[in-house]
Parts: structure tokens; sequence; C-alpha cells
């Protein structure tokens, strides 16, 4: 499975298309592990944490949720002619704003390292589907008290096949471990869904799918919140919806975000402004 690097953090070069038949082929073969999406702010938490990073290094899959991971898969993969620091600063400095731009104008040159974007709602919209062609059992674990729930009601409208072993909400501490441990063998789900937000629902990911020996556990963030249309568990005065789909394309679903949800501001500058610093650096120092 090819993979490249973004600040120490592997992210897998698939199509959604093939992302999603990888996915069934772990399914079809009872594999056990965790899949990862990886976006700007988490690759920058991980840069920051050799034990994050550890953990989406680990996982069965890590795909690119995130237009911040396409650019940095570009621009890193430019090669840089000049030798001394300040030159290759320069340098990459104008290589970022190149391909920034290009973002915008010339998007197929971007997307030649990731073909594509894999964002963890769509993905999880399709697993669903999926699941429910197979009838294969799925649990979701965490979000906010009833949003879980009525993303489950929400799915189930959708796809009446679908099988929905459990709904928690839990807290995704180590003291539920050994109970969820014990609710989810009994439910027999063969697919997890976790959203607590990252690193917590990664490190939960982490600790618990060895336990089971044919069950796929995904970290999907605020996904059930865009699937139930629930207030945010960031900001609970404002419906969980996501950009319209002509910004999505452009890749500036991000801005969207930061529009409806202002208090977004410190984690629009992890995920946007600390990123390109921390991936110019990256590249001059270690490219």
């Amino acid at each position: 499975m090819a993979k490249i690097d973004i600040l120490g953090v592997k992210v897998n070069t698939y199509t959604f298309l093939g992302t999603l038949r990888e996915v069934e082929n772990l399914l079809e073969k009872k594999k056990s592990g965790y899949i990862v999406t990886p976006n700007p702010e988490i690759v920058t938490k991980a840069y920051r944490d050799d034990n994050f990073k550890e953990i989406l290094n680990e996982a069965l899959l890590s795909v690119a949720d995130g237009v911040g991971i396409v650019w940095a898969a570009k621009f890193l993969s430019l090669p840089l002619k000049s030798k001394h620091y300040f030159l290759k600063k320069i340098e990459a400095s104008f290589q970022a704003l190149w391909v920034l731009l290009a973002l915008l104008f010339y998007r197929s040159y971007v997307y030649t390292v990731i073909p594509e974007r894999v964002t963890g709602v769509d993905l999880t919209w399709e697993v669903v589907k999926l699941c429910a062609e197979r009838r294969w059992p799925i649990f979701l674990l965490g979000g906010a008290p009833g949003v879980a729930q009525e993303a489950a009601h929400r799915l189930q409208l959708i796809h009446p096949k679908l099988k929905i072993a459990d709904v928690y909400a839990g807290s995704g501490e180590k003291d539920e471990d050994e109970y969820l441990e014990h609710r989810i063998r009994d439910s027999k789900a063969r697919v997890i869904f976790v959203a607590y937000g990252a690193p917590k629902q990664e490190l939960w990911l982490a600790r618990n799918l060895p336990k089971f020996k044919n069950a796929l556990g995904f970290g999907i963030g605020g996904t059930f919140d865009f699937i139930a249309e629930a207030a945010s568990v960031h900001d609970p005065d404002i419906p969980a919806k996501r950009a319209p789909e002509w910004l999505r394309s452009l890749g500036l679903e991000w801005l969207y975000r930061f529009i409806v949800q202002p208090k977004r501001f410190g984690r629009v500058k992890t995920a946007l402004f600390d990123f390109i610093d921390l991936t110019v650096n990256y590249k001059v120092n270690f490219g």
C-alpha cells in the first residue's frame, strides 16, 4: 500500500474508491485494526507528540482528510535546487505559495501525489452503505449525548437493512475500556465508528482494537453531528452542517466552518498557518 510522509505521518495515496475497496477487503478478510483520517490539524498535533504520531502510523489505513494534506504532498514532492539554508528557505516558501495558488487555478497539477481527498464524513457514509448491503453490524461510539442515537436513527431510515449493533456516547477515557470491551464484544459489531475527536479517538482505537479479532475501527471526529444535523460539539449554538458542495470542491470547507463558527479561530490557525510553516521548515531541514 503506497504511503507518503507528511511531517512524519504516513498517509496512503488511494483514491476514494480505492480506499473503499481496501476497507471492503479488510472486512472480508476479518482483519482487526483501525483506520485514521488525518487532516492538517491532526498532523500538526502528531508532529508535536511522538506517541500520537506512532499511533497514526500503526493504522491499517491513513487517508487524506483535508485539502491541506493534498497540498503538502505535492509541495513536499518538489525538489529543492538550493544548497544554502537561507536560499532553501526562500525557494521552499515560493514553492509553497505556488502550490497554494495552484489549488485554486491548476488543481490537476496539485492532485498528482494524492489523487483525491478522502474525508471522514464521506467515507463514513459509504462504509455504512457497504455494511448495510453486506449485513455487517456497526457500533456508533462517542459524540455528544444523544447525537449518536439520532445519527443511528437517520442512518436506519436511509438504510433499512443496516444492522446497528449498539450506540453509546461514553467519555473515551480508560476507566470505561473494560465495560466497552464487553459491550462491543456482545454486540458482535464488525465496524466501530469512534467520534471523540483527535487525539482521544485515536488513543481509544489504539488501546482497544487489539482486543477484537474481526472488527475495524474508524476515527471520525464530528461526523455524527453532520449525520444527525445536531448542534455541533464545538459550538452548540450552530447546527453542524457541511459547507456547500462548490466550496468543498475548492477545498474551502475549513473557511465555511470558520465563518459560521468563528470560535474555531485557534483550530484554523493550527490547521492553516502553523501547518504551512511546519511543512516548509520540515522540507528545508529534512527534504
